[in-house]
Order: structure tokens, then C-alpha cells, then sequence
């Protein structure tokens, strides 16, 4: 199972984001963005990229998580991304060739087709049907039916 598996909306505006960018400086940006967690002591609040970007970020990786955030409308937190990546490299949806992501023809079927081939090979993946199954017939059940 993937972690922190992301909305599929936001894994589609990710990837249709990464097409054609630099594979370094998103990384670069990620690492940046990790750098400046907090603890459970000392936390941070991540809630409006418009405001902690500009604030916390210089350089490249700044200007990675600001394009990342203004060319999906403002859907994406470039703070809340490594779902979408965990995703988008399980599925094979993005491939990378000198430096620059690109989207596979998988990847193009995940961006524009929703309740497509691929996402319903993710949903199999992932264990939805399954879920939905034991929900169906456990509607009233106890958290213990479910932990299973």
C-alpha cells in the first residue's frame, strides 16, 4: 500500500506540475521543506504556502514550491507532497530522462481520465474495492471489523 496516500486530484495536479521540471530542483525543494519540520515541542505551521514560502524558503527551492503552488491554483502545499510521489513512482506514472520528469503514457491516462484504466488499476492496488466490500457488508460493525 502506498503511504500517505494523497487525493487523487492533487496526485493528478502534481504530476501534470512535474512534466518537463527538474528532477534535482524538486528534490532540492523537498529537501528544503524537510529541513524546517518541526517537532512535537516545536511545531510549524504549514497552512498558507502563500505566507511560509516566501517566509522560510531562498533560492531554487523557493522558487519550485512557489510555481508548484500557483500552477495548480493553489491546490497543492508544496509542504504535502511525498504522498503524491510515493504514488506517482509506485504506479509508474512519471519516468525522469536527464534531469526532467516526464509523464508516462500511464501517467497521461491518470491525468485525463478520472475513473480511468489507471486509476481503477490503483484503486485494485490499493485495496479500495476491497475496503468498500467489507463497508457494504459490516455497515454496522465495530472499529474491530474494519482494523482487520
Amino acid at each position: 500500500m502506498t503511504p500517505l496516500f494523497p487525493e487523487y486530484e492533487i496526485a493528478r495536479a502534481i504530476l501534470a506540475f512535474l512534466d518537463g521540471k527538474s528532477k534535482k530542483q524538486y528534490l532540492h525543494m523537498m529537501k528544503a521543506i524537510w529541513e524546517l519540520t518541526g517537532t512535537p515541542q516545536n511545531t510549524v505551521d504549514w497552512k498558507d504556502p502563500s505566507e511560509w514560502i516566501p517566509g522560510r524558503l531562498t533560492g531554487e527551492a523557493k522558487d519550485m514550491a512557489i510555481d508548484l503552488w500557483q500552477e495548480t491554483n493553489q491546490l497543492v502545499n508544496p509542504r504535502h507532497v511525498r504522498g503524491s510521489n510515493f504514488l506517482l513512482k509506485r504506479y509508474d506514472l512519471l519516468d525522469e530522462v536527464n534531469d526532467r520528469y516526464i509523464i508516462t503514457e500511464r501517467g497521461k491516462d491518470f491525468v485525463n481520465h478520472q475513473f480511468g484504466k489507471v486509476e481503477t488499476e490503483i484503486d485494485e492496488g490499493e485495496g479500495v474495492f476491497k475496503l468498500l466490500k467489507i463497508i457494504y457488508f459490516n455497515w454496522k460493525g465495530k472499529s474491530a471489523v474494519f482494523l482487520e
